[in-house]
């Protein structure tokens, strides 16, 4: 099992900006390309996060995905994939609160 030491060590350490979020409804299934490998994100107010800058399938406008850096399920599946950028997805979230949210990510 994985520990937060372990999810500090993500990838880079990089001061990033950020574009609006990029959020995924219960049930919904969206397809998006990775516009970079991801960083750490630290907020005073909120647990720490991985952020990856995506573009939604056949739209300009970038987006920030958030990604809860406990939430192991999902960072594994990412760092099962590879190389991120310029990798097209399809994430599909299932579960109706968030103590049973799930993510299934495909290749495109």
């Amino acid at each position: 099992m994985e520990n937060q030491s372990q999810v500090d060590n993500w990838r880079d350490d990089l001061n990033v900006s950020l574009n609006p979020k990029f959020k995924i409804a219960d049930g919904e299934t969206r397809t998006f390309a990775f516009l970079d490998e991801g960083h750490k994100y630290k907020h005073p107010d909120f647990k720490p996060a991985v952020i990856f800058a995506v573009q939604e399938d056949g739209k300009t406008e970038k987006f920030t995905w958030f990604v809860n850096a406990e939430a192991y399920g999902i960072l594994n599946q990412l760092r099962s994939l590879g190389k991120l950028t310029g990798l097209k997805v399809s994430v599909k979230r299932t579960g109706s609160k968030k103590s049973d949210t799930r993510y299934e990510i495909k290749k495109v």
